[in-house]
């Protein structure tokens, strides 16, 4: 099965070279002189580091091997490339034997694994859930969406709980803490779907849930591009990965917005959370992390006793509201103090309102429709 490379470099000399290893492993290529679009669908990235720099990479989601050619050795700068997504740096051309070695093998995995997966096509969908404030309900929300996208839609799901200090998505699908991305420490530069499988709890309801440590300390020794890395590998696999994000707008969260296609804010409309809200886009805006109709704002807790309605939120916010979710404290806390599913086979529409609306915000995003819908 051929795979395909995009280089990014405007030396001549650094392009022949690299057209010929290119050429000997079979590899379709394109090379061009402009910075990444996330329309960009290539198995292998090469860039030239002294063409683009870590700062002005743009990303691209559909990349499952991000290799980074640099002139000189510079551990500031080949940190700044990791952070970004960085699988591999070479010093070039004094590495460039080194280099032809890791394209060969990382080509190698692509196809077994487009062998493994029967070269289906998938969604590759990376959908994050964010609040700025604690208690929003969005991992809750993200917990239901998974469940709807598995059970409703037939999809590989597989649920990131990116809350490393103290978890979150245990009790939401009765689960123990054990398994964690902790331990994909060991193989991360050989890192496959299978070995994030092995580490992932799989539940009743089909949806791959893969926790943090739960531990403040071992999440303090995570390596900054260990869930990057997990990110780009799982959705080689999953149809759909999502990210339940904590509130701080650490490395961690930033890295998942930026693999994202689609970013959630969960918002409820009180003071405090708006506020938080208004904080936050400042610095969505700030890091080019804000990006059009894939930024969607989830009204949550919506009441028709609620001093703040819809329309006073979009105004106040200055954004429209993508769709709302309903109050239903009753309803919800059996389901979550349990840590039954919320959802059990494919015509299941939910037994309370909060899941009933957020199936209703699946088949909204799944359908395309980016309208408001009322609830």
């Amino acid at each position: 099965m051929d795979t395909s490379a995009l280089l990014l470099s405007q030396n001549n000399d650094w392009i022949e070279k690299i057209i010929s290893i290119f050429n000997q492993l079979g590899i379709h290529h394109e090379v061009t002189t402009e910075n990444l679009g996330n329309k960009l669908f290539n198995e292998h990235v090469i860039i030239d580091g002294s063409f683009i720099s870590p700062e002005a990479f743009s990303g691209a989601p559909n990349v499952h091997t991000l290799t980074v050619l640099v002139e000189n050795e510079n551990f500031d700068e080949a940190r700044k490339w990791m952070n970004v997504g960085a699988d591999a740096i070479f010093i070039f051309p004094s590495e460039i034997d080194r280099f032809h070695e890791w394209l060969k093998e990382m080509d190698e995995q692509i196809k077994n694994r487009k062998d493994f997966m029967g070269n289906d096509e998938h969604g590759n969908e990376v959908w994050a859930f964010y609040s700025a404030k604690g208690g929003s309900g969005k991992s809750t929300i993200s917990a239901i969406v998974a469940q709807s996208l598995a059970i409703h839609e037939d999809k590989r799901v597989l649920l990131i709980d990116m809350n490393s200090q103290y978890g979150g998505q245990e009790p939401l699908f009765g689960l123990e803490s054990g398994r964690s991305y902790e331990q994909l420490q060991i193989v991360l530069d050989e890192l496959t779907p299978e070995h994030i499988m092995n580490v992932s709890n799989q539940t009743v309801t089909g949806v791959n849930v893969l926790l943090g440590p739960s531990n403040p300390m071992k999440s303090a020794d995570l390596p900054e591009y260990l869930l990057p890395k997990v990110i780009k590998v799982a959705k080689t696999y999953f149809d759909y990965v999502l990210l339940d994000l904590p509130t701080e707008l650490s490395d961690r969260s930033y890295a998942g917005l930026s693999e994202a296609t689609r970013v959630f804010y969960v918002l409820n409309g009180d003071s405090l959370s708006i506020r938080a809200f208004k904080q936050a886009r400042s610095l969505f805006d700030r890091l080019a992390l804000k990006n059009g109709d894939n930024f969607n704002v989830i009204l949550n807790r919506d009441s028709s006793k609620s001093e703040l309605q819809e329309k006073d939120v979009e105004k106040i916010i200055d954004e429209p509201i993508f769709t709302k979710i309903s109050a239903d404290f009753s309803g919800l806390q059996p389901m979550i103090n349990m840590g039954y599913p919320f959802f059990e086979k494919k015509k299941d529409k939910g037994n309370n309102k909060v899941s009933r609306d957020v199936r209703k915000l699946v088949l909204q995003v799944m359908e395309g429709d980016n309208h408001v819908v009322g609830t």
